[in-house]
């Protein structure tokens, strides 16, 4: 499951090396390609502004390149997400407050859910067993 974390009082540099952070620019930290440019307006729910933040992501020709990126960047999920506004892991349940929870849902929904076994299984190879081995016809592994 790609995670989201929140990075306030993360000031050390090896804090920030365990984090990949895809907000704006801010308190040194680099902003991302995929952070959000939309500031929520006073008096507007937070659903608005992550809803324009939807529509400008699947607008953008580079989207399918920059979520790679992003996996690549997450280690293939294993490094979070960080941005200013919640701690929550893709898929949880939470209600999504954060355009950080939006790249992870969608993260989550292009990559993760691609495990070593529906690949195998997509290339018409058997999966790999727990050891390593291929099954073989007769049941043992090698």
């Amino acid at each position: 499951m790609i995670r989201v974390v929140n990075v306030k009082g993360m000031n050390k540099p090896a804090d920030r090396a365990g984090v990949v952070y895809c907000g704006r620019p801010f308190a040194g930290w680099k902003g991302h390609a995929l952070g959000n440019p939309f500031r929520p307006k006073p008096g507007d729910p937070i659903g608005t502004c992550l809803e324009r933040y939807r529509k400008w992501l699947l607008a953008r020709p580079t989207l399918d390149a920059d979520l790679a990126a992003l996996w690549e960047e997450t280690g293939h999920g294993t490094k979070p997400l960080g941005c200013w506004c919640v701690t929550a892991t893709a898929g949880d349940g939470a209600e999504v407050v954060c355009h950080a929870q939006v790249l992870a849902e969608m993260l989550r929904e292009r990559f993760a859910a691609v495990t070593p076994s529906a690949r195998a299984s997509a290339a018409g190879s058997p999966p790999a067993e727990p050891g390593g081995g291929t099954p073989h016809a007769d049941g043992a592994s090698g």
